[in-house]
């Protein structure tokens, strides 16, 4: 159990393990991508501290940075440690390429990818938080990079709960089963964002779950990982059913981040839905204005009765009756329908999305009714 070790190991660790043993197997280099922030590079270090002799190569990790500006940086890095690109057998862990794409460096990669066609001997594998497009690919000189791609996925839900688990025994801690769910739920599988959440509870024990999204040190998080994320990402997160762009929605379910037209970790959904391509809804007379434009034209005159319903009681859930009476006025007992009003509401909630609110900016209250929420 992950318990039982002086840090937390968490379960799907042994298989990151094989394939890195694996992928170092063969002279060809590999990719792994992982979500910023995700601590793929503390279990690169675990490797080499604790699993060296399971590798049939010395393991040496460089993480790219303005340490390495050039090819002759590196041979330096590597002369030290004992190693010479040109002949020694050497497996390389090298993180945080995409620094060089946001530095434009493209003579490192090409370099390496010949030391590695010259010399059999050394493996490389990297790893990134970037997606890389056609175009960052290009810009690194060699499109080896694409043809042997891995992920480190977010952790699991059981692996959130027993990486609290660990974070509370540390902390000398007593955390209820229905904190832990709560934790896991809105934290999802990010062990950065887990661990501050926990670190919140401990420092002030009855802090109220339902404030953590807006602490300082969670917003300052949420923040750091809005900012590494590209405008299709941002744009699948704050609504899991865009089909738009399947590369990247490919990318991040198998990143584990979208899961079943679901965002896996709700408070960073939240702060992308609060902070990306807000749209402004509001009435004026009669007129309805999405960002102050008119948009009485896209509905028919039930739809926007209804949605105007919704607007002046935004974040109030609404009865089947309500909705209807505003329907169907005083004919509300000859017309009520509870077919009509569901066809009504996924009429709404199509041309909402349309206009770039998500799909459950219209939200279903079991029993009761609906709620607009946005």
């Amino acid at each position: 159990m992950a318990m039982q070790f002086k840090y937390f190991i968490p379960q799907n660790f042994t298989h990151f393990l094989a394939e890195c043993r694996d992928l170092f197997s063969y002279p060809e280099p590999a990719l792994f991508y992982s979500f910023p922030y995700s601590g793929v590079e503390r279990r690169i270090e675990q490797i080499i501290q604790d699993h060296q002799s399971l590798f049939s190569a010395p393991l040496v990790h460089i993480r790219l940075s303005n340490v390495f500006e050039d090819p002759a940086d590196i041979a330096l890095y590597m002369q030290q440690k004992g190693f010479i690109c040109e002949n020694s057998k050497v497996n390389v862990f090298i993180s945080n390429i995409e620094y060089l794409i946001q530095t434009r460096n493209s003579g490192i990669f090409p370099w390496l990818f010949k030391m590695q066609t010259d010399n059999q001997q050394l493996r490389l594998i990297f790893f990134s938080e970037l997606y890389l497009s056609r175009a960052d690919i290009d810009s690194l000189g060699s499109i080896h990079i694409v043809g042997n791609i891995r992920y480190y996925p977010l952790y699991s839900k059981e692996n959130s709960r027993l990486f609290i688990e660990y974070l509370a025994a540390k902390w000398e801690m007593k955390l209820t089963d229905s904190t832990l769910h709560t934790l896991v739920k809105q934290c999802g599988g990010h062990l950065w964002i887990l661990k501050q959440a926990v670190r919140i509870l401990r420092d002030i024990p009855d802090y109220p779950l339902e404030q953590l999204y807006d602490h300082e040190a969670i917003q300052y998080r949420l923040s750091s990982l809005y900012q590494s994320l590209n405008k299709e990402e941002l744009e699948i997160i704050f609504d899991p059913h865009n089909t738009k762009f399947p590369d990247r929605r490919y990318h991040l379910e198998r990143l584990g981040l979208i899961e079943k037209n679901t965002c896996t970790l709700p408070f960073l959904q939240t702060f992308v839905q609060k902070h990306w391509k807000r749209i402004q809804i509001s009435l004026q007379d009669s007129t309805l204005l999405f960002n102050n434009i008119p948009v009485n034209q896209l509905f028919s005159r039930a739809e926007l009765r209804v949605l105007k319903l919704f607007l002046m009681n935004k974040n109030k859930p609404l009865t089947r009756d309500e909705i209807a009476q505003e329907l169907w006025k005083d004919a509300v007992e000859e017309k009520y329908s509870d077919w009509a009003i569901d066809q009504l509401i996924k009429r709404l909630r199509n041309k909402l999305q349309q206009l770039g609110l998500t799909a459950g900016a219209i939200k279903t209250i079991r029993s009761f009714g609906y709620q607009f929420q946005y």
